[in-house]
């Protein structure tokens, strides 16, 4: 039936696809290899680039103290959508850096690197937080970081770390304001 030269024909032809399928294997991996290099080379470009544009923002976004509010009403209106006007900004007290921005009705808002930190070191505040959000740049603008750092220090805070990302207390009234609930009701006639 099939001649000695026939099989030999079909298993070199056999061996050559076989062969073909292996090269186009490894040149898939290989281009696939080079392809995650350049992503990579790109984004550690991307990030350096960033880096050098957000090291100059730190020295070229200055803000006087009487800036401090308005800036900090900017920031709340991006990130909450809702606007706010702050009357005054002031240092939080103890030791975890933070901004208190206060409006003329008296409500309360803390910026602050690490609200769980700040919670902890003041949990006087912790009874009065009614929403906690992330200050990211994708909502309050690639340089958010930044413009609180400058704010900060125009204010007065001078041990501020390098962070990239902020948080946002927004506190309900004082505990001091509110008036206890008693545990019993009046009879009324």
């Amino acid at each position: 039936m099939f001649t000695f030269e026939d099989l030999i024909l079909l298993v070199s032809v056999l061996v050559a696809l076989i062969a073909l399928g292996a090269v186009i294997a490894v040149s898939n991996e290989r281009v696939r290899r080079a392809t995650l290099e350049v992503r990579d080379a790109a984004r550690a470009w991307a990030l350096e680039d960033l880096a050098m544009k957000r090291e100059s923002a730190r020295r070229a976004i200055l803000f006087e103290n009487t800036d401090a509010p308005h800036a900090l009403s900017q920031i709340a209106l991006d990130v909450t959508g809702a606007g706010t006007d702050f009357a005054d900004a002031r240092i939080a007290p103890g030791n975890v850096p933070a901004l208190i921005a206060r409006t003329a009705a008296g409500v309360e808002t803390v910026f602050t690197p690490s609200a769980k930190a700040f919670l902890k070191a003041n949990p006087a505040y912790a009874r009065r937080v009614k929403a906690t959000r992330q200050v990211s740049a994708l909502e309050a603008g690639p340089f958010v970081a930044e413009e609180l750092a400058a704010i900060g220090r125009a204010c007065g805070l001078t041990a501020l770390p390098r962070t990239e990302q902020w948080e946002m207390l927004s506190l309900g009234a004082d505990d001091h304001s509110i008036m206890p609930r008693s545990s019993f009701r009046l009879k009324t006639t």
